[in-house]
């Protein structure tokens, strides 16, 4: 029976070249159970540190992140680099690594004025660097505060993947963002010493009963 995971991600770090870089923990997350070594990206990030990343992984509705991008123009205008990748290749729950089945995806709109808004998304997972399912473009949440999200049922996946594909607001300046992501699923689990031994008894038969 899977486990469910929310990831509410906590962030110890920031930085690297153009794009940027946290490394985030989920504390006290089912049973007490941490996740470490998180690692989320932006593409890019508004600069001065209001709207840097962490921001999108504090559980504070009063805090955003927002992409560094011009975002001028009509509604439907694409806010560059409003990408953000929560990569879980280096995660460990409870000192184990591992994939993860992913359930749903979810991210809050930025609760500032309506320039800000999205009006399109999709989310992609990932895994070995491939991809293995999208959500395809998905509409709004298109208010302040509301939630968008996607159910991926449980897929296997080490990296997921949020992009903003185009803006929904009338403004002519703007930069899209979130306000806070968050992720369900489980670790998939490590074969148990008893099933490997198992196998390899009924293997060590069948060899003996060729012989």
């Amino acid at each position: 029976m899977k486990k469910n995971l929310v990831l509410s991600l906590f962030v110890a770090s920031t930085g690297l070249g153009v794009s940027r870089a946290a490394t985030v923990a989920i504390s006290s997350f089912n049973g007490g159970l941490n996740l470490n070594n998180v690692i989320a990206t932006a593409s890019s990030e508004y600069p001065g540190g209001t709207f840097s990343i962490a921001n999108a992984f504090d559980n504070n509705a009063s805090t955003a992140w927002a992409a560094n991008g011009n975002g001028t123009g009509s509604p439907g205008n694409l806010n560059p680099d409003a990408t953000m990748t929560i990569d879980l290749n280096f995660a460990t729950l409870n000192g184990n690594g591992g994939s993860f089945f992913i359930n749903t995806f979810s991210f809050t709109e930025r609760s500032s004025s309506t320039r800000d808004r999205v009006g399109t998304w999709q989310v992609e997972l990932f895994l070995d660097g491939s991809l293995v399912a999208t959500s395809g473009s998905q509409s709004g949440p298109g208010s302040a505060g509301a939630v968008g999200s996607f159910n991926f049922g449980g897929v296997i996946a080490d990296e997921v993947r949020y992009t903003a594909l185009t803006r929904g607001d009338e403004g002519t300046t703007g930069n899209t963002g979130a306000t806070q992501f968050n992720l369900t699923g489980a670790l998939v689990p490590e074969p148990s010493a008893t099933l490997l031994g198992g196998l390899g008894l009924v293997c060590l038969l069948l060899r003996r009963n060729r012989g």
